[in-house]
């Protein structure tokens, strides 16, 4: 599976005044679709991800859960086969 990956700096973090920003990374990748041992090879095509990962909450209930980070993200595959967000 062809997988790259970039780093990107943190869109918040151009604000030097900022004590929690809200965005933790920014994360860019290609993946190459419906490939691997368990694949049925119905779908084929190079995807984009991207991805945005914001900081945890300072919640007491949240640190609870192990404080993972939320995010949001999509996969869209030009070829019209499957796409995710």
């Amino acid at each position: 599976m062809l997988l790259l990956v970039f780093l990107l700096p943190a869109l918040s973090a151009a604000q030097t005044n900022v004590e929690h920003p809200w965005v933790h990374k920014v994360v860019f990748g290609l993946l190459v679709h419906d490939r691997g041992p368990v694949s049925d090879k119905h779908e084929g095509g190079l995807d984009p991800n991207w991805e945005i990962q914001f900081n945890p909450p300072t919640w007491k209930y949240w640190r609870w859960l192990g404080s993972p980070l939320p995010m949001i993200g999509a996969t869209p595959n030009f070829n019209g086969d499957t796409s995710e967000f």
